[in-house]
């Protein structure tokens, strides 16, 4: 059976070699990077269909169809950025510009800054904060980073437009977008996308979606907003993390879906890859910003070949799809049925910081910040949460293995 080394990840020279493996036609164009990681990327010739640009909607930014973040390690950014992504995901969470980065000219890459307030002289402030400490003239974008409780937010929540509209006459920011999950989050985006305001939007999907995920796609659409999705692996990650977090029915779970999923592994079918490939299929979506903390992750994702899904790809994501209808895709639409306010979606999402991206004191932490009565352990019991969810998920059994993972 196929080894998945998780806990061993591959070195510089492990993913280079595996990528100039893939060689179609030469090398990549490889931008202004540190000596060191220049040398490596040139040496290894850098496949030039492992990042594909694609338009961000009516920005016409042409963008990598991966997304950086700010919580991805500097040793990968080197490569990454010589691969040809040029998107990085809340810089201001960042003391400085990465090298590889600053290198390049200002106008071949694209950031933004994400807010967490509505008032409009604290998003300023915020603004201007994150300028100065970067040290740059301007951000892409001002992103609302899940902020929004409800679609009558959208509409009254003003602030947010008469910042955005100084900054833009300033010249420090160019677009609107937001970030959201959790509670009523497709309805939040279309409310977002319908306003005018927004040129881009990132809502949590993967490949298992509900209606008013599908929903927000089209509407996205018709309107040219460009969509970038979060959270669009944690179906394929639990595939291949050996997670301390996982219970014996959900470890045996995991290995059956290993063992369905091998025919069709290989070394030009991985799963992270094949499952952004089906994402970027619908009609819409940009880019992802997938899970990448090492090379073995960075090399799983990237679409050496370009964007056309391989019939051993499609097998790939459509056993995923059926081992995964009852994974939290993150709706928000149980929020609503609970009647202790259960933030449930989000509780979710914590486990998975703790188990699938391995982050237990992040989880703990955000889980704590929960008022008591809005804890797991304020749960009742009634049901309502798995009669409103789309997709049938046993979301209390979930819940009360996330409360023992987070309290």
């Amino acid at each position: 059976m196929r080894e998945h080394r998780e806990h061993a990840p591959l070195s510089r020279r492990d993913f280079l070699g595996r990528t100039s493996a893939a060689v179609v036609g030469g090398g990549a164009a490889i931008g202004a990077l540190s000596a060191g990681a220049k040398a490596m990327a040139e040496a290894a010739q850098l496949d030039k269909t492992a990042v594909v640009k694609r338009r961000l909607g009516r920005t016409d930014f042409q963008m990598s169809h991966i997304a950086a973040a700010w919580d991805w390690s500097e040793f990968l950014l080197p490569d990454a950025v010589a691969l040809g992504i040029n998107y990085l995901h809340k810089i201001n969470w960042l003391p400085h510009v990465p090298p590889p980065l600053a290198k390049l000219d200002r106008a071949a890459w694209y950031c933004d800054a994400t807010i967490d307030t509505f008032d409009e002289q604290g998003i300023l402030d915020q603004f201007e904060n994150a300028l100065k400490a970067l040290g740059l003239e301007y951000i892409d974008a001002m992103k609302l980073h899940s902020i929004y409780s409800s679609v009558e937010d959208v509409k009254t929540r003003t602030g947010v437009f008469k910042a955005f509209e100084t900054l833009k006459k300033q010249g420090k920011v160019r677009h609107l977008a937001t970030a959201q999950h959790g509670k009523d989050a497709a309805a939040i985006c279309v409310a977002c996308i319908e306003s005018g305001s927004f040129d881009h939007i990132q809502p949590a999907m993967s490949v298992v979606m509900t209606p008013e995920q599908l929903n927000l796609l089209e509407v996205a659409r018709k309107h040219d907003v460009g969509v970038i999705t979060k959270k669009t692996l944690h179906a394929a990650a639990m595939v291949k993390r050996e997670a301390d977090g996982l219970n014996q029915q959900q470890r045996q779970r995991r290995e059956e879906l290993r063992q369905a999923l091998e025919p069709n592994l290989g070394a030009e079918t991985k799963i992270g890859a094949a499952v952004i490939k089906t994402m970027l299929k619908l009609p819409g979506v940009t880019a992802v910003t997938p899970l990448t903390q090492n090379y073995e992750q960075l090399n799983d994702n990237l679409a050496n070949g370009g964007l056309q899904l391989a019939r051993r790809e499609e097998t790939l994501v459509e056993t995923i799809k059926a081992a995964c209808a009852d994974m939290c895709v993150y709706c928000g639409e149980c929020h609503h049925a609970c009647p202790q306010g259960i933030p449930i979606s989000n509780v979710l999402r914590y486990a998975a910081y703790n188990t699938l991206y391995a982050e237990p004191r992040r989880a703990k932490a955000q889980y704590a910040q929960l008022p008591a009565a809005h804890r797991v352990s304020a749960c009742q019991d009634c049901g309502g949460c798995e009669k409103a969810c789309p997709l049938q998920v046993p979301v209390r059994a979930k819940l009360r293995h996330a409360h023992s993972l987070l309290a």
